[in-house]
């Protein structure tokens, strides 16, 4: 047999002991690993990261209960990808978007609570449909339950 030369010599790796006296490969995993994870190159050129102020997240906020992420990144004047990428980047940002989405919501399911029980039938409709998984003819028991309540 004849031994082949190495062309890289192997790295030299610690041995890390455990609390047995037994060599633990699972150190020596995360020890090797360490050294093969490169660092992420910084950023060279192309535009500056846009960061929002304080007053532009408030508007954000305030915008999300009435309009869409592209017309939102049109009144913040920056693009529809930029505003996804700064609410990736900047997590209070996307905290108020949701809060205003979520503020919003719970006012349209409030009027639409309020107008089913005036006895409004196609609200009653629609809110049985959505939050109860009813559907008319089916002759299953919620019809039954609809007869009892008139």
């Amino acid at each position: 047999m004849s031994k082949t030369k190495r062309l890289f010599p192997a790295p030299k790796v610690q041995e890390v002991p455990s609390q047995h006296g037994v060599y633990d490969l699972n150190a020596y995993r995360q020890q090797r690993n360490s050294k093969l994870v490169k660092p992420k190159p910084y950023r060279k050129g192309g535009k500056q990261l846009i960061l929002l102020t304080e007053e532009q997240i408030a508007l954000v906020e305030e915008l999300a209960s009435k309009y869409t992420c592209k017309q939102i990144a049109l009144q913040l004047d920056v693009s529809q990808r930029a505003f996804f990428d700064i609410r990736k980047r900047q997590p209070e940002v996307q905290r108020s978007y949701k809060k205003g989405k979520a503020r919003q919501i719970l006012t349209v399911a409030n009027l639409l609570y309020e107008k089913a029980a005036a006895g409004d039938v196609s609200s009653i409709i629609f809110y049985l449909k959505t939050q109860a998984g009813w559907k008319p003819g089916c002759g299953n028991e919620d019809d039954e339950l609809l007869n009892i309540i008139d």
